[in-house]
């Protein structure tokens, strides 16, 4: 009896690391005719490597791509019924070449057939720019009564691919200067080129929690960003005896209700100050701006006796419960101040 239980627990150990190791081997796994339909130009595609994992694809020794599983970057979108895995390929300058769903198990298959995989669907993300927002029905075309499988593919094409961009992709040889009109940046631009910059929020056993920062330098470019939003960041300022500056934070993730009103301070010049939670306004979700489709939850820091021309470090510290972040941000004024200086 003892030895058929060492049997049993080999084989099960057995399995165990045949499924690891064919989970381990990523985007090794897609097959060949795969990677053709994502990315036909290339004439060789590499093994995987790196972190985030990519496999490079090249045409006459040229690098012309990167190709990666949505599996392979944590967290999974889930569509109505599960996890959606896709593969993905992008140029060096951030666009889509191709993607191809590859696991996903949907209810609604039994009545509908295979709708993720149905042609024209898929295709359509080939040349778009991973700066948009992929908003369904939007920049994305959505199918009636799986809208939610169709945003969580959407929401995961978008998410890997700016993580992949964020670590491979091709940046300008030139110093960081000021950005000659900030009305032209997609949201990915804006937070590539430092005017929004972006820390993590972990706890343990939870998806992270990005949330960004960005000077709102005018009316008009506030409005640009969150549209009709901006309204209410003007009368919080007035119900609070006004403000000198607004810096809007941009919260993306799984988390909305994340209390971020609380644990916040400024440093500047060597002095700190708390931001009192009354200065800390929660706006809501986007329905209209550049952030409609990329943000669940903004609201904005009113400011008083602040050189917005000098950098500045704002904290984010809530203690043991999530911990203390530190973010350091100089605005586009400081950046033009600094370079006539």
């Amino acid at each position: 009896m003892t030895h058929m239980r060492r049997l049993a627990s080999l084989g099960v150990l057995t399995i165990l690391l045949l499924t690891g190791s064919v989970q381990a081997q990523g985007v090794n796994r897609v097959r060949s005719s795969l990677l053709e339909e994502v990315i036909p130009e290339a004439d060789r595609v590499e093994e995987a490597e790196g972190s985030p994992i990519i496999r490079r694809a090249y045409k006459d020794d040229e690098l012309i791509g990167y190709v990666f599983l949505t599996s392979d970057l944590p967290p999974e979108e889930y569509g109505y019924s599960g996890p959606i895995e896709a593969l993905v390929a992008m140029t060096p300058e951030g666009n889509l070449t191709g993607v191809r769903v590859t696991r996903y198990n949907e209810t609604y298959m039994r009545t509908r057939g295979d709708f993720l995989r149905r042609p024209g669907f898929q295709e359509q993300f080939a040349g778009k720019f991973i700066g948009d927002a992929f908003r369904v029905y939007e920049d994305v075309d959505g199918m009636s009564r799986v809208t939610i499988s169709v945003r969580a593919l959407s929401r995961g094409v978008r998410r890997t691919a700016r993580r992949v961009a964020a670590e491979y992709l091709r940046v300008a040889e030139s110093e960081p200067g000021p950005v000659e009109n900030i009305l032209n940046l997609s949201w990915f631009e804006m937070r590539r080129f430092g005017v929004a910059q972006r820390f993590e929020v972990l706890e343990e056993g939870r998806d992270p929690v990005g949330v960004s920062l960005i000077h709102l330098e005018s009316d008009e470019f506030a409005e640009y960003l969150v549209g009709g939003l901006y309204r209410y960041a003007l009368q919080a300022a007035e119900r609070r005896g006004g403000a000198d500056h607004m810096v809007l934070y941009v919260v993306d993730g799984t988390r909305p209700q994340l209390a971020i009103q609380q644990g916040w301070s400024i440093t500047q010049d060597g002095v700190t100050n708390e931001i009192p939670t009354e200065n800390v306004a929660m706006l809501g979700a986007p329905w209209e701006g550049l952030l409609n489709g990329e943000s669940s939850m903004t609201g904005v820091l009113l400011l008083n006796d602040v050189d917005v021309e000098q950098p500045m470090t704002f904290e984010y510290d809530r203690g043991s419960e999530l911990g203390s972040y530190t973010l350091e941000y100089t605005t586009q004024r400081a950046i033009v101040a600094m370079a006539e200086a």
